[in-house]
């Protein structure tokens, strides 16, 4: 988090002398500044950094190759929590002949760890059930743990209660006001009460005889509805928002407390819009019309995009801190087929929503395609929008490594090693499109015929979607065991330097020149 220095630690293996060089880009591609390699301790540090992604380059060479490992080092700012507010926020208990230990409700937020949860009296009087709520403290049977789990124990007294659960971090706060009313579910009557004809249940006072309070006769609060055919919300759009909440007075819409509740359809870049909830709206107007600048957009259930196969099960856009996250899985339409390769269901959690892509990057899976090993995916994207933009790629790779498997049989079972050029995407059909290239020496030991290895200096595989390109090639020798130096050139190694552990001459050579 910005502005926290970074350090990390890395691994070197290798026969010495070894040379590191660290090269680290900004998102525009051009180098970053302030950051230090320490080869004793085997460190990488910058001291504060600009928010923004950082992506990292370590190569290691010695006399018998090179390595890179790759880093995605994001900077963002801390951000202040937002408590992700019940749907009500009313709980309601009644006490009966066999009660409970206790009631709990898990409260959750976004924003920066870690929280602090408390619970707090509200600052005035709040309407409820056509009557007022004076503050008050919190009642003693009501707590609040760490993990912002709230607990009402079976011994709270009978009454309405209001009190405010706040969670707050190290750069602001939020909170909700909640309302509890505690009932009892067991008939009592006195002798000098008339039975009730209206009600299942009479609160008697504690002093015998005592009448009844008349009940106040108080207006409903009156609603305020919102409709509109379009609000823009971040870069999505918003159809057939219906929205409503109770009027209030000017300090209470200022504090954000009594905000727009109700229905949408979200345009996200499918060919479909997908039914949402809103909580906690605050809309504004400006020149280009009406912004949902605050709350929180939502899937009341899981939705699926069923010309993709995929389902989402949450999601959750929040303007006001940019945060737009879904998950879900995919899987063919067909479930006895796979997405691509050898890979079948893709499940992904918190994963960005963008206008048109969902990108996936944690937790992702190495896939298996034909002779393929497609590894350390840094950036899985769902596309969305093929039907708008014609586009027939459905999946886009990119950061990868890729690992092709021999077609002959190796003593390790190992394969040529590829950097694709650019991204690699797959079609609906799973079918892949994208050039893998090689320009550093690699060397395969054969089983058959023994001793012989392949060695490849240069290599580019075109695929598109699952059909080789004729202009591939691969560029190398086929090394055999009994082949001496001069074959190759005056200074040139023959195979034990290749392979290992073969003399330069043997008697084959002898047989050979007769």
């Amino acid at each position: 988090y910005y502005p926290d220095s970074f350090a990390a630690k890395y691994t070197l293996q290798g026969s010495e002398p070894i040379t590191l060089e660290l090269k680290v880009y900004k998102a525009d591609g051009s180098l970053a500044d302030g950051f230090t390699l320490n080869t004793s301790a085997r460190t990488i540090s910058a001291g504060t950094l600009r928010p923004g992604q950082y992506n990292g380059i370590l190569t290691a060479t010695n006399s018998v190759g090179k390595s890179d490992a790759r880093f995605i080092l994001s900077v963002v700012m801390r951000t202040p929590p937002v408590l992700v507010d019940l749907e009500s926020n009313v709980i309601e208990i009644t006490h009966s002949v066999f009660p409970v230990r206790e009631t709990a409700v898990q409260f959750s937020a976004s924003g920066t760890i870690p929280f602090t949860w408390s619970l707090r009296p509200i600052e005035k009087a709040i309407l409820y059930n056509r009557q007022w709520i004076q503050p008050a403290p919190v009642p003693t049977d009501v707590k609040i743990d760490s993990s912002g789990k709230l607990t009402i124990k079976s011994s709270v007294a009978v009454g309405v209660y209001a009190f405010d659960v706040v969670v707050s971090n190290a750069v602001g706060s939020d909170f909700q006001t909640i309302i509890l009313v505690v009932k009892t579910g067991l008939r009592t009557f006195g002798q000098a009460d008339p039975l009730p004809t209206d009600s299942g249940y009479v609160l008697l006072s504690a002093t015998s005889g005592a009448t009844p309070t008349p009940e106040a006769v108080v207006t409903p609060v009156p609603q305020e509805t919102f409709k509109s055919d379009r609000v823009r919300c971040l870069n999505f759009v918003l159809t057939q928002v219906e929205l409503t909440r109770p009027v209030a007075d000017e300090a209470s819409l200022l504090a954000g407390r009594i905000g727009y509740a109700g229905t949408a359809l979200l345009d996200f870049g499918y060919s479909e819009p997908v039914p949402v909830q809103i909580i906690n709206g605050d809309i504004v107007q400006d020149s280009e019309g009406d912004k949902l600048r605050a709350g929180t957009v939502y899937l009341a259930e899981p939705h699926s995009l069923d010309k993709l196969g995929l389902t989402l099960v949450s999601m959750n856009i929040t303007p006001q801190i940019e945060k737009l996250t879904v998950s879900g899985y995919m899987q063919r339409p067909d479930e006895t087929e796979n997405l691509i390769g050898d890979l079948h269901t893709l499940e992904f959690t918190d994963a960005k929503l963008r206008y048109g892509f969902i990108d996936i990057e944690s937790n992702l899976p190495d896939i298996r395609y034909q002779r393929l090993r497609i590894h350390a995916i840094g950036q899985f994207r769902i596309r969305l929008d093929g039907a708008a933009t014609g586009s027939p790629d459905l999946f886009v790779l990119r950061n990868v490594k890729v690992a092709m498997k021999s077609h002959l049989e190796t003593l390790n079972n190992e394969g040529l090693l590829f950097t694709p050029s650019g991204d690699l995407a797959f079609n609906q059909a799973g079918e892949l499109r994208g050039t893998l290239t090689t320009q550093t020496d690699q060397s395969l030991q054969l089983l058959v015929p023994g001793g012989t290895a392949l060695r490849v200096a240069d290599a580019s595989l075109t695929f598109a979607y699952g059909n080789a390109d004729p202009t591939g090639y691969l560029k190398g020798k086929l090394v055999l065991p009994f082949e001496k130096a001069a074959v190759y050139s005056a200074q040139a190694v023959a195979p034990g330097a290749l392979i290992g552990e073969h003399l330069l001459t043997n008697e084959l050579d002898s047989l050979a020149q007769g």
